[in-house]
């Protein structure tokens, strides 16, 4: 199946390929991972919307792996599930920058609804960067319509006064 793709991480190869399954049944491109460092591999290798990662694994824990993928993807989202959930793991997830936690036995409910909000989350900050870079742009007039003799004199002033920062008041 095509779309956002996901990877899952977890060293119970069982949960890692039953979590797979079950989001393969979704729109989802699905990757399964069984450590930290072959999922560093594969986000090395490929784009991934979304992280859906063990919190207890050998080497390297969860909540490293999503501190790493914070620093060097920040517009992959965070899924943390733990079997050892806990009030103050949970609170230094979310503080770590998680999209959400979620405790195994994961309900599979539940983890549908953390995939799609996560995703989401991902597509809104995609879209935010392409909206900004837009803004950012350097534009000029020529998308501006206008015929009526007054606004082709404010576009001649505007096109005049833009190269500087002088603030310009027009009346």
């Amino acid at each position: 199946m095509t779309g956002p793709n996901v990877l899952v991480v977890d060293d119970n190869r069982d949960m890692a390929d039953g979590i797979g399954m079950l989001l393969g049944e979704l729109p989802l491109t699905v990757n399964v991972a069984y450590s930290a460092s072959d999922a560093l591999a594969r986000l090395e290798s490929s784009e991934f919307a979304l992280v859906l990662s063990d919190i207890r694994m050998p080497y390297m824990d969860g909540v490293e792996l999503l501190s790493e993928i914070k620093q060097r993807w920040p517009r992959t989202r965070v899924v943390l599930l733990t079997a050892f959930g806990s009030i103050d793991s949970a609170v230094e997830a979310m503080k770590e920058g998680a999209s959400d936690y979620l405790t195994k036995p994961v309900v599979d409910s539940e983890l549908r609804l953390a995939v799609e909000r996560a995703l989401r989350q991902q597509a809104l900050m995609a879209e935010n960067v392409t909206l900004r870079k837009r803004l950012d742009a350097p534009g000029g007039m020529d998308h501006v319509v206008g015929s009526d003799e007054r606004m082709l004199k404010i576009f001649e002033l505007v096109e005049a006064v833009a190269p500087s920062k002088t603030t310009v008041l027009m009346n």
